[in-house]
């Protein structure tokens, strides 16, 4: 058993890189590190369907839709989500950006679960509903969790995460009063 922890301690480990390289900017490593951390999480037999999901994203932004399409279907079609419908939420958002989503399901999906989501992943998943709808109020919720997120850290971190961290710079650089902006694009 001491193995079997060290193992995920270590796919632990690689999916925090996963996360942390992508903050840096470096997405394509972000995406290395997470696929490591799916691959040795299935190797040891345990549930890996929350990195998949986030892997997915990843690869959705570097244009690997193919491979992020079977992810997603994968992880909708399994019975890894079942237990996790704030997850299924956001996975059915991400499949939402491809050929054969379903942006309806995915808002549906989200407002029956929101309130279960963790605050990165709310702020994942509206922005994700805003840029497949098209509607600006998701863009907007998104931004405002933006804003709480940097309310809750130390002055010089906020500072920081403003600059640094692409999720949070992308969505501050949204506009905060024109609906007719619902049509506008946000960096990955």
């Amino acid at each position: 058993f001491e193995a079997l922890g060290e193992k995920r301690g270590t796919c632990a480990t690689w999916t925090a890189l996963g996360d942390w390289s992508e903050q840096q900017g470096d997405l394509t490593s972000g995406a290395m590190y997470a696929k490591r951390g799916v691959d040795g999480l299935a190797a040891i037999g345990a549930e890996s369907t929350s990195t998949a999901v986030d892997y997915a994203r990843m690869l959705l932004d570097l244009g690997k839709d193919d491979e992020a399409t079977q992810i997603l279907d994968d992880a909708l079609a399994g019975s890894g989500l079942e237990d996790k419908p704030a997850i299924r939420a956001y996975a059915l958002a991400l499949r939402a950006r491809l050929p054969g989503g379903d942006a309806e399901a995915a808002v549906e999906a989200y407002e029956a679960h929101a309130a279960t989501m963790a605050h990165w992943v709310r702020m994942r998943t509206l922005k994700t509903l805003g840029e497949v709808t098209g509607d600006v109020v998701h863009l907007r919720a998104a931004k405002e969790l933006a804003r709480e997120a940097l309310d809750r850290v130390p002055a010089e971190d906020a500072h920081r995460m403003r600059g640094e961290v692409p999720l949070i710079r992308d969505l501050l650089a949204l506009p905060d009063d024109d609906a007719s902006e619902a049509g506008t694009e946000v960096g990955a």
